[in-house]
């Protein structure tokens, strides 16, 4: 509670400080408006990766597990601050209320497990790199028993020159090859697929791209029902409602709203994508 307390006091210090520096340092008032609330998103961004990061840090003895004695569908609970203690924290059967659950620790892909060519994954400063030969990193982690219906899916990425990769939704873990299972929302601003970053490949494609490389971006991805929304720093880009019994070619015949995790995509060895800060909100 002491640690809380003091990220608490030190966010609301670095708002204050914010505040006076930009209004001071800025000629125009509209841009010290427009830049100072990135820095306060950055910021909450932040605070929550970093309440993550600590909780992680606690050892086995210092946190013991609650099992609602159904493991499949326990969940790791979070305070209402919008952050997630990985493995570590009490299970209970349901997040309330329904707050950002964490995917990724920042130190290492425990939680997940990658696919053919497994050396494609590595985790750099607090990134989740993939570049190297095809293979899909599965979440497979406590988080919902690693089976997802209606959320909202969040993370910052950043791409390199002509890479491509993307999000699994609704999948399962595969071996080898493309994932059968599930959507794909792309990832990809300069690569030569024509299909671009946060479109519904090979359903409500997006031709595109709505960010640069070598930025960092957000990507959420929104599940209810059967309705699938995207947003790229928070702009709406594709909104999909599967409709009954939809027609889908032979090889996107897995392409249907189920349940099930997510996997991310190492394309090619020419591809370079960084991922971090990877959330995901449960929904009713």
């Amino acid at each position: 509670m002491k640690k809380l307390h003091f990220y608490l006091m030190l966010f609301f210090a670095c708002c204050f400080a914010g505040v006076v520096v930009g209004w001071k340092s800025s000629d125009n008032p509209k841009t010290f408006v427009s830049n100072y609330g990135e820095f306060i998103r950055g910021l909450n961004k932040s605070l929550r990766f970093a309440l993550a990061a600590d909780a992680w840090a606690l050892r086995p003895s210092d946190i013991k597990p609650e099992s609602s004695g159904k493991q499949s569908t326990d969940y790791w609970y979070c305070p209402p601050l919008e952050y997630c203690p990985p493995p570590g924290g009490p299970l209970v059967p349901k997040p309330d209320p329904i707050v950002w659950l964490s995917l990724f620790n920042g130190m290492n892909l425990d939680g997940w497990k990658a696919s053919e060519n497994t050396g494609t994954f590595t985790v750099k400063d607090f990134e989740l790199i993939a570049h190297g030969a095809r293979s899909h990193l599965f979440y497979t982690g406590p988080v919902n028993g690693a089976n997802f219906t209606n959320f909202e899916f969040e993370a910052d990425i950043m791409t390199k020159p002509g890479a491509n990769s993307g999000i699994y939704l609704h999948t399962e873990l595969q071996e080898t090859g493309w994932p059968e299972k599930g959507y794909e929302i792309q990832v990809n601003n300069t690569h030569k697929d024509p299909k671009k970053t946060a479109g519904v490949y090979g359903i409500r494609d997006n031709f595109t791209a709505p960010v640069k490389d070598g930025e960092w971006f957000t990507l959420r991805i929104k599940v209810t029902g059967k309705r699938i929304e995207t947003f790229v720093n928070d702009k709406p880009i594709a909104d999909y409602t599967e409709e009954p019994n939809p027609t889908r070619t032979k090889r996107l015949a897995g392409r249907l709203l189920s349940h099930g995790t997510f996997a991310l995509q190492g394309h090619d060895p020419a591809s370079e994508v960084h991922y971090k800060h990877i959330f995901v909100k449960p929904l009713p």
